[in-house]
């Protein structure tokens, strides 16, 4: 972000922010897909110690990922020019890892 910054804080600025959120939502189906699948009421999922693990990896990732994304936003807030701070929102990418 400094890179873009010291060469423009307009456009330039305003795609690498859709590049944050276009990454940020692909690493949220990349988290998701590692998860284990649901079964049913009837058909229980045995966790072995192997994917708890993997679980809590994902879980502490995504709380990451959700501490993170706000400073971001608002580093590129402060930074890029008037005519796009309010087109400026990586909530939506957020929301991705709050499910």
């Amino acid at each position: 972000m400094k890179r873009c910054i010291s060469f423009s804080t307009s456009k330039a600025l305003y795609d690498l922010h859709i590049s944050f959120k276009n990454a940020f939502r692909h690493y949220s189906k990349l988290l998701k897909r590692n998860l284990p699948k649901l079964g049913t009421e009837q058909e229980r999922v045995t966790l072995t110690d192997e994917l708890e693990i993997k679980c809590c990896y994902i879980i502490n990732t995504s709380d990451y990922c959700l501490e993170t994304i706000p400073g971001l936003n608002n580093s590129i807030v402060d930074k890029i020019d008037e005519q796009y701070k309010n087109k400026i929102d990586l909530n939506i990418a957020q929301d991705t890892f709050r499910e």
